[in-house]
């Protein structure tokens, strides 16, 4: 794309009614309706590529030339431009005034907040980075093919990752690491570690106490590393091993911290356990502390002398989950190193039997004779493999597994306890209950916090909220969500904000709350089939069922189909603001 000439500034009436999206699918809108017909004769095109440069002014050559083929002939070319621009602002309208033209030029006037891509322009040149992120998505223009398209894609994932690594080194230096974690979290900084980066996000997600976090990025960078046959760099891999050091393992600091509050399913857990119940269904949507649960167990049983094995499908890369022989040779690799085995998986994978054979004999030869007594091994984020072919075979295979325990068969099987974290309603994994592992076992719902539970977990921070009147005031903001609450008294107590400045700057991207809504707003821009749940749940009417519960297991809705209600105010007032 060729280099505008800046408009020069005049004070030309923004028409505010028209708002358009470049960042996911592309969408154009007046009085927030849709302007239909944008499809026909090129305008959609026109319309994107005049937003990309908005308040320049655009040589006609140049629109042609992007939007065009060059065989097409010069002239129909030229009228067709003309046609597409006479349409175009006949679409607009009242806001047609926004499209100018001066000397063989073009130029659309657009504020930020009409468009998505000026705001992010206006964030990037301010060096707002948090901004940014919120803002960027990879999927621009997403289904457009265009060479044009394609070149700007490219183009601005690059000047992105580079502003966003600039912005994690400012942050870092301030010591700001809730922010340098926010920024470096994002997919594309995440999908090809470089050394000092990687070093920069597992120090800030150890200084934020996200050690489970920490620990699953770190086997993260091993793998990657491994696959690219280098050594893991051995900065990376001496912060992880004194995090271990100081905390005796990584995914045990906050169970053995004083914060940590003790609910029902905690009871019910260490029951199952107790019982050797197999296999214990954890059911909660993000962010109820299932994790936590599972490692305040994990604690428990190791003081009684019992191995544990956790493994979260949100660390597997995507060539992982390819297939079902992938994705079990990545966990026994994942096994491999968690219980430090010294052996290679590869050398004992057979190509000629399926991926779960292999898997059942690594197990049985290699795990349960070192172990020589009771596995409790933790799966987390299986909602990961829910796209994929081969998610029933999965399940199946647990629920083979688990089958061999109760028989007590041969090589070590009778030892082993799963324990299955999950979000969704388990019969939405499983749709065969003779090959289903979640209708057996104990079953145990984590919901949030009550109120009492809410106000342990402010005495456990030593009370930085000090009275009741303060505990009702973040009640009537978060509900009884345990996440929020643990970072509002985390920041209230290390006086990084007032309860004040908490509540005044809930939804903004500097806030408190800040990455953590501007993650859940990023997975909805891409989950447009959702939005109109979310618009019933706004109005109070039923919504279907099948998304009710996708958006309950994200942690957005509570309720039921025929009663949604969102999870709490702080949630509700955010998709107020979005749906204006």
């Amino acid at each position: 794309m060729q280099e505008s000439e800046r408009a020069p500034e005049r004070g030309t009436q923004r028409l505010n009614t028209l708002k358009i999206k470049v960042f996911g699918t592309f969408a154009a809108s007046l009085h927030e309706k849709p302007l239909e017909g944008l499809h026909k004769r090129h305008s959609d095109q026109a319309l994107a590529y005049l937003a990309l440069h908005a308040n320049a002014w655009v040589k006609i050559e140049h629109l042609i030339s992007a939007i065009w083929k060059p065989e097409e002939k010069q002239d129909y070319r030229d009228d067709v431009l003309h046609s597409a621009i006479y349409y175009l602002r006949s679409l607009l309208g009242e806001a047609k005034g926004a499209l100018e033209n001066s000397k063989g030029h073009y130029c659309l006037r657009l504020a930020p907040e009409q468009c998505d891509y000026v705001a992010y322009r206006r964030a990037l040149e301010g060096k707002d980075y948090l901004q940014m992120e919120t803002l960027f998505t990879p999927s621009f223009l997403e289904g457009w093919s265009e060479p044009w398209v394609e070149d700007l894609r490219e183009r601005l994932s690059q000047e992105f990752v580079k502003a966003i690594k600039q912005g994690a080194d400012l942050y870092f230096e301030s010591e700001d690491y809730l922010s340098v974690a926010r920024l470096l979290s994002h997919p594309l900084l995440l999908r090809k570690p470089s050394e000092r980066y990687a070093y920069l996000y597992l120090y800030a997600l150890i200084q934020t106490e996200r050690l489970s976090e920490a620990a699953r990025y770190y086997r993260g960078v091993c793998e990657w590393m491994r696959k690219i046959q280098s050594p893991i760099p051995t900065q990376i891999a001496r912060l992880m091993q004194e995090a271990q050091t100081a905390n005796r393992s990584v995914v045990s600091r906050r169970t053995e911290s004083a914060i940590y509050v003790e609910r029902g399913a905690d009871r019910l857990l260490d029951k199952a356990y107790q019982n050797e119940t197999s296999p214990i269904i954890v059911k909660g949507a993000r962010y109820t502390g299932k994790s936590a649960l599972l490692f305040q167990g994990f604690q428990k049983m190791q003081q009684a002398g019992v191995r544990t094995l956790y493994t979260t499908f949100d660390s597997f890369e995507d060539e992982d989950l390819v297939s079902l022989n992938a994705l079990y040779l990545r966990l026994a690799y994942e096994i491999a190193a968690e219980l430090r085995l010294d052996v290679d998986p590869a050398n004992q994978w057979a190509p000629v039997m399926l991926g779960h054979r292999n898997l059942e004999r690594f197990l049985a030869s290699h795990v349960f004779p070192v172990l020589r007594g009771r596995l409790v091994w933790g799966i987390d984020s299986i909602e990961r493999l829910i796209p994929h072919e081969f998610c029933a075979q999965f399940f199946s295979d647990l629920r083979t597994w688990h089958n061999k325990r109760t028989h007590r068969l041969s090589g070590g099987w009778g030892n082993l306890t799963l324990v299955i974290l999950c979000t969704q309603e388990p019969h939405w994994y499983a749709k065969n209950p003779e090959k289903s592992p979640f209708n057996m076992g104990e079953k145990i719902e984590l919901e949030d916090f009550t109120q009492p539970e809410a106000e342990t977990l402010n005495r456990q921070y030593g009370n930085p909220l000090t009275s009741p009147a303060e505990l009702q005031g973040l009640w009537e903001l978060l509900g009884g969500h345990p996440a929020l609450w643990n970072r509002a008294l985390q920041a209230i107590a290390g006086e990084k904000a007032s309860l004040n400045e908490i509540l005044e700057r809930a939804c903004s991207t500097e806030g408190v709350f800040g990455d953590h809504l501007s993650r859940w707003k990023r997975w909805l821009r891409n989950e447009t089939e959702l939005h109109p749940t979310l618009q019933h749940a706004l109005e109070g009417a039923s919504c279907e069922e099948r998304d009710f519960y996708r958006l309950r297991g994200a942690g957005l809705l509570l309720g039921s189909p025929q009663r949604p209600r969102f999870r709490c105010p702080l949630y509700l007032r955010c998709i107020e603001e979005m749906s204006r």
